[in-house]
């Protein structure tokens, strides 16, 4: 079997493999849920029905008390009330331990059997205060009796002609009411009941070390059973799980148990009871589904893999035969196909032999140059390249081919009609079955329209250049203004002053005169310019809005494209995703990193053509600031010269007003940043800058950054 059909089988019965194992945990795990939503089920069902049946219990005797209650020789307590008691305890002495009477404070008045007790005052007890509050029926809480049993005591409210005259009650002994309607509770091995009380005390477990103990007290730690206690104290219903490993301060190993649990209302005292069982129990039933599941998922595994063999074997041997069969037919149609679909495709495709000669063009190429196809084979194509992409173009053609890796470049090859369009190269190697080197294969794109709009860019670039000149000439004008306003004025204070003196002579110069209210007249005239000049350069706000520096930065890429290839320069971009937004002006800031692209640009005019890149990136530093950092890869600074760089009219271009840093600095001061330059290691400059996520905003510098960006 070939390696590769070994390989297909062998994943086959991963995937086979894989998919069973898929079924069985899919099955066993929809199982597992079944059988504990089923426990849940019947555990809630049972405690319900505890708790139906303890306040049905409850409420039986709660109206046999109430009728008993209102007898008149009950209420009147005289002794055939007492005598009333007595055979009242006599007929129901096998369920309840004591009957009591008491005075409306609270002081037992008689209670049968236990007679001592007469005189006792049972105020203090809380469902005694209850009861006397609210003269409602009241059940207590579990309590150990003297004889040391635990018991419950029930009392319901006497009256006479509406007005609250005390109580009777009976003692229930509570163990009895709990082997009735608590011990026969058995879920599967392992469940029970437990009651607690309004406190959280433990009234009922099967462990009697328990009883007395708040739950709090005996799972200790335990966030999930506290959370589900609450939930019983508030007096919800509900299913829950919960796990553990220590009991009080004893160790039992890690468990799971399923709880439901349902409130027992018994007027102002509410109990909870709570059916509990293992998790054991429920993986316990499902032993012998999950190996009989087991025993069917591993005979679909065994069938699978028989099928599949015999299937693979079949597939092979169809294949191989299939392969021979169409093996010489495919050699006959590859060319004709290839030359179909490279014919009609909408690029304009090309090949070249291992020796760097084209030996292919699809009609897509030919139609576009209006060539013939002999004439472009070889390097014959390389005629209609623009003279001035020439040289660049075959470098990129013959580094790359040397390397053997793809490349992409752009240049102007020319049309039928003799003019050039912009066209997108792009190459790839070929390589035969056995990793031998075949040539490239390429294909091109007119790109004149794109190139087009970068151009637009490129002047769109050229006219914020210029803005900036005007801008600094306007800054320069409106202080030219202010200096050339004192002179003017004195000019006209003079002129005045020489008329009047001439007045005062009372000479008759009329020429001197004329030429004196001459030199007033064109002074006047020279201040409402001057005048005019410092209205026009006037402060102005700029346009602020919020925005994206990342988007700025692409913005100026695009612009700067043409200038990049014309150079011969790359320019990358490292983009923080998900910065956070600034207030400004992005005309400004694309002026920013204009200039220090196209410094970037000028200094790497000795640089080799491969190192010529020019990195753009941005990041949040974490302080409310955003950096933006440009490196080239040029000559650097020359240290001297460091601290001049922003400095206006210092420029170390032959041909520079030494403006453009300078306004560079005045534009991220406006943002509320700072702009600092260093040399990179490695070689080049380094320079970057600082935005404020929230821009103080400086007026003079702002309107700096406007004029300058105008």
């Amino acid at each position: 079997m070939k390696p590769r059909y070994k390989t297909a089988f062998i994943v086959l019965a991963l995937a086979i493999a894989g998919g069973c194992v898929f079924l069985f945990n899919s099955f066993y795990r929809d199982a597992k849920n079944v059988a504990i939503a089923k426990l849940n089920q019947q555990q809630l069902i049972h405690a319900r029905e505890v708790a139906l049946g303890i306040e049905d219990f409850f409420g039986t005797w709660i109206r046999s008390l109430s009728s008993l209650s209102q007898l008149d020789v009950i209420i009147a307590g005289n002794a055939v009330g007492k005598r009333y008691q007595q055979l009242y305890y006599e007929a129901h002495r096998e369920q309840i331990m004591a009957i009591t009477r008491l005075n409306e404070r609270g002081v037992i008045v008689d209670s049968y059997p236990a007679r001592d007790e007469v005189g006792t005052d049972l105020s203090h007890q809380k469902y005694i205060r209850e009861l006397l509050r609210d003269h409602r029926a009241v059940v207590s809480n579990v309590f150990k009796t003297i004889e040391g049993v635990d018991a419950v005591a029930l009392h319901v409210p006497i009256f006479r002609d509406g007005e609250f005259k005390g109580s009777i009650g009976i003692l229930i002994n509570f163990e009895d009411l709990a082997r009735r309607y608590l011990d026969p509770i058995r879920i599967s091995q392992t469940g029970y009941a437990w009651v607690i009380d309004h406190d959280g005390t433990v009234l009922y477990t099967p462990n009697q070390a328990y009883i007395g103990k708040t739950i709090f007290a005996v799972m200790k730690g335990n966030e999930a059973l506290e959370a589900i206690v609450k939930d019983m104290l508030d007096g919800h219903e509900g299913v829950a799980r919960y796990g553990y490993d220590k009991l009080v301060d004893r160790n039992v190993g890690p468990a799971t148990k399923y709880v439901a649990y349902m409130p027992v209302r018994l007027g102002p005292t509410s109990w909870s009871i709570c059916v509990a069982s293992a998790e054991q129990d429920v993986f316990a039933d499902l032993v012998a589904f999950r190996n009989k599941l087991a025993v069917v998922i591993g005979g679909l595994f065994v069938c699978g893999m028989v099928f599949a063999t015999l299937g693979a074997k079949a597939w092979l041997i169809v294949t191989e035969e299939e392969k021979r069969r169409l093996a010489e037919e495919k050699l006959r149609e590859s060319e004709a196909r290839f030359r179909t679909v490279a014919d009609t495709a909408p690029v304009m495709i090309w090949m070249s032999d291992p020796d760097k000669l084209c030996c292919f063009f699809n009609q897509g190429w030919l139609q576009f140059t209006g060539r013939r196809l002999d004439q472009e084979l070889g390097n014959g194509w390389s005629e209609g390249v623009h003279a001035e992409d020439s040289e660049r173009c075959h470098k990129v053609y013959v580094t790359s081919f040397d390397a053997r890796e793809s490349f992409t470049m752009e240049y102007r090859l020319r049309r039928k009609d003799g003019s050039y369009g912009w066209v997108l190269d792009t190459g790839t190697p070929r390589f035969s079955t056995d990793d031998v080197f075949l040539g490239y294969i390429g294909s091109c794109i007119d790109i004149s329209d794109r190139k087009a709009s970068e151009l637009e860019a490129q002047r769109h670039r050229a006219e914020l250049t210029h803005l900036s000149r005007v801008a600094l000439m306007g800054e320069m004008s409106a202080s030219l203004a202010h200096e050339l306003n004192q002179p003017l004025t004195g000019i006209i204070s003079n002129s005045a002053a020489g008329r009047r003196l001439i007045d005062a002579a009372r000479a008759t110069l009329p020429e001197l005169r004329e030429l004196l209210m001459d030199i007033n007249t064109d002074g006047r005239r020279a201040s409402e310019v001057v005048r005019g000049i410092r209205s026009m350069v006037k402060k102005g706000e700029p346009t602020r809005q919020q925005m994206n520096v990342n988007d700025v930065v692409t913005s100026v890429v695009k612009i700067v494209h043409a200038d990049a290839v014309l150079r011969a320069c790359q320019v990358q971009i490292s983009l923080e995703a998900d910065l956070p937004r600034i207030d400004g002006d992005p005309v400004q800031l694309q002026q920013v990193l204009l200039n220090l692209v196209l410094n970037g640009f000028d200094a790497m005019s000795d640089t080799p053509v491969d190192l010529r890149k020019v990195m753009i990136a941005t990041e949040s530093n974490g302080d409310r600031t955003i950096r933006v950092s440009v490196r080239d890869h040029g000559s650097g600074i020359p240290e001297p010269l460091r601290e001049r760089l922003f400095a206006p009219f210092f420029t170390t271009k032959t041909e520079g007003l030494g403006m453009g840093l300078a306004i560079v600095r005045s534009i991220v001061e406006s943002h509320g940043g700072m702009i600092e330059a260093e040399n990179a290691a490695g070689g080049g400059a380094l320079f970057h800058f600082t935005l404020s996520v929230h821009a103080p905003v400086s007026e003079t510098r702002v309107e700096r950054a406007a004029l300058a960006s105008r």
